[in-house]
């Protein structure tokens, strides 16, 4: 069949769908017992995981030894290194006088790109009062 005519005849029936079958799909339906999900692969994966790293097959028992391998595992894996530098001080604003709080609010710089304001409020007189219940 010529391709512009094959082209033409699809573009009548999707048309002719859309308008009187409630939408056109061009691809076949997947058979009932098809597993496109891959969160449901995960699910059972996790199941048969030998997790050589849990808590519970920690063959020396310190704990701090298994939380180094742990985390250079999840690094290993992740491909991401905790490679933060020490926050810089952006800017620092005088605290308003006038209330019975301290306030001190800045802005640290801790990435190129990305500021994080901070604000810290503390009761004057040292007391901390819970209202409320």
């Amino acid at each position: 069949m010529n391709p512009w005519l094959h082209a033409r005849l699809l573009a009548v029936k999707r048309r002719f769908s859309m308008k009187f079958l409630n939408g056109y799909n061009p691809y076949p339906s997947p058979p009932d017992n098809a597993a496109l999900s891959p969160s449901v692969a995960h699910l059972i994966d996790y199941d048969n995981a030998a997790l050589a790293l849990s808590r519970q097959r920690n063959r020396n028992g310190d704990v701090l030894v298994w939380q180094r391998e742990a985390r250079a595992k999840l690094v290993e894996l992740s491909g991401y290194e905790n490679r933060q530098c020490k926050p810089e001080l952006l800017a620092e604003f005088p605290a308003k006088p006038g209330t019975d709080m301290d306030r001190r609010h800045f802005y640290l710089r801790v990435r190129d790109g990305s500021d994080v304001p901070v604000n810290i409020l503390w009761p004057r007189n040292g007391v901390i009062v819970k209202s409320g219940v």
